[in-house]
């Protein structure tokens, strides 16, 4: 036993001495820097920078190398390494800091002697090395991206395979890739590799070698890792087998492959490409056949659909894919790098069941293609099988006006648009029966190789459905004179089925001549989701959530003032107040840039209210899933605004659960996200809001001849042509002082006068003065209606003084309105002084008790001795 133990303890002293060993760089030696992990290559770029705000450079990766990744190494373990750029020997590669999950590795320029920060510890980790900071104690770790670069940082955990690193020089790696040809096999045949590939392999190989051309070299990193680009599957149709060859990968006897298929008919609905052992027969339908479209070689792309018309599909619908090779069977085997996978574990069937891993697979019981992408995996490694095109034609399927498909009555094969039909003899138009779809009419042409099916809509259907289109008014819908609404109503009044279907289709997606929000108008609005339901945004003023903005179901929503938003249109971006006073906001929620609410910042203009609203589309939401075209989102609309940096604009993306999420700009979401509906979609729902001023006729009042009461929870801008007032102080009559800002404060009781007494629309401010009001003797119900109990203020009106404002009654005041403060039984007259001039305009009431003026234009309630006007004439009192 004794023997044994010293035995193990020299055998572990000679691993452990073998594994530890020093690194020792060679003098003048290019190396190159590659992660275990990802076998991606240590890079320097300067483009490569750390953030939007923060330009400096940081160390990235790449799959392939070029003369960017060479790099050479200096110094030893006792006293550390330096490790620069060959391309340019003054830029040396630097600690950021040492932390180990907020760490950056940089590249600087240095002169002189380098500092501590570009020092490093080479240490033995496994079969390679880690790569740590001087002064720090975690390795290289490939992770980190902006801006399409993937940085290299630092992880506290430094025997992980993205922490371990092969450093050999560039000789060394070059004489790899050549060797490596030998692991290949080349030729014309399916599935070998093209002599071009080898050839190029060896070309720049030796031109790299002899001239150490930059270019040889680059072009040497591209064929390492691109060499699929080279295999031969040229353009041409292929029935596709699986290399699992059972349900657990071991056990050869149970059936030998299993081959990709659809079936529109028997699984309409199926979300992923099947896959079973079907018979020999069964195998000759063009549902089993794939047509391969592959350009010139070096090409990793090549096009894909089956005869029924449908791409690969592992949850998401290629109709191109990239080729990759597999790691388990080298030679003619395919894997694509999509993670189109034939599960070898539990083996989920189109109804959603898991059977047994070695259970066969049957027409009834299909396998389902997964998203696994592991090229050393039978499941995910592919056999092409050439179609035999002796004595056989292609025939193209081309579907048009309906989603339809077309028939081929001797087989029952079937196809959509752009399937198609292997056939040994010219077809005939009887020899097909087009699908029916409903509302509308089918035909079957064949034109060359080319079967045509042409859906056109049934007048009784199209009809109706163009004139509800052309009812749709307002906010993300085509505007009155638009091109596209004109011509709708003109084609409209006739019969031609396929011309207002055309017509209907410009209308709805057109993205030319939206309506979107008008300045000073109020709206609702509305959030779809996926699954069909439908929020509203709303603020409910509640501080306890500083004023955040959420959305939810109508009938959740008690104030339905909580839904509303007043737009303001500056300098063509789109501004929204809300009901209690805030706008609607990207702010901070502690997490940067992204926000899910507005809060007590934005009670006053800020950048971040300014928002940009554009006519919904498909494109660049990786979320956005089940819409097909602009039609499907008829009359929605999307929305942008700055971030809290001030900087970068984001999607409004609004999640189910009452809550907003950012996102990039290039980024919008329309799908369910872990169970969660997620909409980057808006309709806007004009509202009314008492924003609008109709004004009255004012009686007995000098110089005053249309007047109302006003207020608002958020601060307004005072219309051309209208005047704002507030009460200084009241006695027997009101003092009127005149607003002289742009503004009239939030939260603000006020008097408004007009000479033409055209209605006036009071818009939300934005960055305009507001007024300072101290002591305004005006009550307000800026917001929420107010109940006003008998005599507890005065209500502006006409009576007995004219218009004046007299003793209230029990009831309530609308909201948006000013009332005067404090309570008494007489009437008590508006004095305007000298904020309204013009005596000879005073008016003249029949009655008796018509108001009396000084000479001054003041009203005054009772005359004593002196000179006054009344009924606009002279009257003297003694």
């Amino acid at each position: 036993m004794k023997k044994i133990t010293t035995f193990l303890a020299l055998l572990l002293t000679c691993i452990i001495g073998a594994t530890a060993a020093d690194f020792v760089p060679k003098n003048g030696t290019k190396y190159l820097i590659k992660c275990k992990g990802d076998s991606k290559y240590v890079l320097w770029n300067n483009s490569c920078v750390k953030s939007a705000t923060d330009n400096t450079v940081i160390l990235s990766n790449w799959a392939q190398f070029d003369s960017r990744s060479l790099f050479s190494i200096e110094g030893n373990a006792t006293t550390g390494y330096t490790i620069r750029s060959v391309k340019d020997n003054t830029q040396y590669v630097y600690a950021i800091n040492t932390n180990d999950a907020n760490s950056n590795v940089g590249v600087k320029a240095v002169t002189g002697t380098p500092g501590d920060e570009c020092v490093w510890k080479i240490v033995a980790q496994g079969d390679g090395w880690n790569i740590i900071p001087k002064n720090g104690e975690y390795s290289w770790n490939n992770r980190g991206l902006y801006n399409g670069n993937a940085h290299v940082g630092m992880w506290n955990s430094n025997a992980s395979a993205n922490d371990i690193w092969y450093i050999k020089p560039v000789d060394d790696v070059v004489d790899e890739v050549v060797a490596g040809l030998s692991n290949i096999t080349t030729g014309t045949d399916l599935g070998l590799f093209s002599t071009s590939y080898a050839n190029a392999v060896n070309t720049n190989a030796t031109a790299y070698k002899t001239s150490q051309s930059e270019e040889a070299l680059a072009n040497l990193g591209a064929l390492a890792v691109n060499k699929i680009s080279y295999i031969n599957l040229p353009t041409g149709y292929y029935r596709i087998k699986s290399c699992a060859n059972d349900g657990n990968g071991e056990n050869f006897s149970v059936f030998d492959g299993t081959y990709l298929f659809t079936d529109i008919v028997n699984y309409p609905n199926a979300a992923r490409t099947l896959a079973n052992v079907p018979l020999d027969e069964a195998k000759a339908k063009n549902n089993y056949v794939w047509k391969i479209t592959r350009g010139e070689l070096p090409s990793a792309t090549v096009g894909i659909v089956n005869g029924q018309g449908k791409g690969v599909n592992n949850g998401t619908n290629y109709s191109t894919i990239n080729l990759g090779l597999s790691d388990y069977y080298t030679t003619g085997a395919i894997y694509f790098t999509q993670g189109l996978h034939i599960t070898n574990q539990g083996i989920h069937t189109v109804g959603g069941t898991n059977q047994n891993a070695n259970a066969e697979a049957t027409r009834s019981n299909p396998f389902t293609m997964t998203g696994w992408a592991h090229s050393d995996s039978k499941g995910s490694a592919y056999i092409f099988e050439p179609v035999s095109m002796d004595g056989v034609t292609a025939y193209t399927v081309n579907v048009t006006g309906a989603e339809g498909y077309v028939t081929l009555n001797s087989t029952n094969e079937v196809a959509k648009n752009g399937g198609f039909f292997l056939l040994s003899s010219a077809p005939q138009v009887a020899d097909f029966t087009a699908a029916t779809v409903a509302n509308y009419d089918a035909a079957v042409s064949i034109e060359g190789n080319t079967i045509n099916v042409n859906y056109t809509y049934k007048l009784e259907y199209i009809k109706p459905l163009a004139e509800a289109a052309l009812a749709k008014t307002g906010v993300g819908y085509p505007k009155a004179d638009a091109a596209t609404r004109t011509a709708l109503a003109e084609v409209v009044k006739g019969t031609d089925a396929t011309a207002i279907g055309n017509a209907l289709k410009a209308f709805q997606t057109s993205t030319e001549d939206i309506q979107l929000p008008e300045d000073g108008k109020a709206y609702y609005i509305k959030v779809p989701y996926i699954n069909g339901t439908a929020n509203y945004l709303y603020s409910d003023g509640n501080n306890e959530t500083s004023n955040r903005v959420g959305n939810k179901a109508d009938d959740q929503i008690t104030d339905k003032n909580d839904k509303v938003f007043v737009c303001h249109i500056v300098n063509g971006k789109y501004m929204f107040a809300t009901n209690h006073g805030t706008y609607l906001s990207w702010a901070d929620s502690g997490d940067g840039n992204k926000s899910y609410k507005t809060s007590a910042q934005t009670t006053t203009y800020v950048a971040q209210n300014d928002w940009t609203i554009e006519p919904a589309t498909l494109e660049k939401g990786a979320g956005i899933v089940s819409l097909t075209n602009r039609a499907d989102v008829f009359g929605y609309v999307q929305m942008k605004g700055l971030g809290k940096d001030g900087t970068t604009t984001y999607y409004l993306n609004s999640r189910i659960n009452d809550a907003f999420v950012a996102a990039h700009s290039a980024d919008k979401f329309y799908d369910a996200n872990n169970g969660v509906n997620r909409s980057c979609y808006y309709q806007f729902e004009e509202v009314e809001y008492p924003n609008t001023i109709t004004f009255h006729d004012a009686t007995g009042i000098n110089g005053v001849s249309h007047i109302a009461t006003f207020s608002a929870p958020f601060a307004t801008i005072i219309p051309a042509g209208v005047k704002a007032y507030y009460v200084s102080a009241k006695g027997a009559e009101a003092t009127m002082t005149a607003i002289d800002a742009e503004a009239i404060p939030a939260n603000q009781g006020v008097i408004l006068t007009s000479e033409s007494g055209a209605a006036a629309t009071m818009v939300p401010a934005a960055g305009e003065t507001a007024a300072t009001i101290t002591g305004n003797q005006l009550g307000h119900s800026a917001g929420a209606a107010k109940t006003l109990t008998a005599g507890e203020g005065y209500i502006l009106g006409n009576g007995t003084e004219g218009t004046a404002f007299y003793p209230c009654k029990a009831g309530s005041l609308p909201i948006n309105k000013a009332y005067l403060l404090g309570n008494g039984e007489s009437a008590i007259v508006m004095n305007f002084g000298n904020a309204v001039t013009g005596i000879n305009t005073i008016a003249a009431p029949a009655s008796a008790k018509a108001p009396i003026f000084d000479l001054s234009g003041r009203r005054v309630v009772k005359a004593t001795k002196g000179l006054y006007i009344q009924n606009g004439k002279k009257v003297i009192v003694k």
